[in-house]
């Protein structure tokens, strides 16, 4: 009867420690994605793996992970309790390219997100005048904020010369003009015996 009561013992022990096994806890794992949606959960047995959520999206920025605390969080290790991970972000970094179609070369600028590119120092390109930077046809405003990568585009006026010639002594002035503006002349000495009587065109 003895031998009977210690058999039925181990078997009750044995029961109740199966079931122990069997009801393991579930743990809770938060993720706070930092970008003002709904917080993400996860259940998961005491020893389990997580499974590696969905990247998420934040406006301006780029996801650099999961994190625990201070660190990156290792999806490979069992979880042993409840935890929350939240998202890191970095601000995204952004290029302005500066076309300057055949002109003098300009370095391309990289600016965080919403921050303001530097107008460069205006190209040069021969015979031509420099009028400013445009992008889609638009002039550029350098004090609006850059929300993509953007590439500007130098504009250009034609230029041309004007030779003054002034015939004595070999006398020539040669100045730079843009077509259709104005030409406003240039000084003319008193030369004796002479009065000026005008520039005069000759093709």
């Amino acid at each position: 009867m003895k031998k009977y009561n210690k058999i039925v013992s181990l078997l009750l022990v044995l029961l109740v420690a199966l079931a122990l096994v069997g009801c393991k806890k579930d743990f809770t794992v938060k993720f706070d994605a930092n970008n003002n949606t709904p917080i993400v959960t996860q259940k998961v047995k005491l020893g389990g793996i997580l499974e590696v959520p969905t990247d998420p999206v934040k406006e301006g920025y780029d996801f650099d992970g999961w994190y625990l605390g201070d660190e990156r969080y290792n999806f490979n290790l069992p979880v042993e309790s409840d935890l929350t991970l939240i998202a890191k972000w970095d601000l995204k970094e952004l290029t302005v390219i500066f076309d300057t179609i055949g002109g003098s070369q300009i370095e391309n600028a990289t600016v965080q997100y919403g921050g303001k590119v530097t107008k460069p120092a205006d190209p040069t390109k021969p015979n031509n005048i420099f009028i400013g930077w445009y992008l889609n046809d638009a002039e550029y405003d350098f004090n609006a904020p850059v929300h993509e990568n953007i590439t500007l585009v130098a504009h250009y006026e034609a230029q041309v010369t004007v030779s003054y010639n002034f015939n004595y002594d070999n006398l020539v002035t040669v100045v730079a003009a843009t077509p259709g503006d104005l030409l406003e002349g240039v000084e003319v000495a008193d030369r004796v015996g002479f009065e000026f009587a005008g520039w005069f065109l000759n093709r």
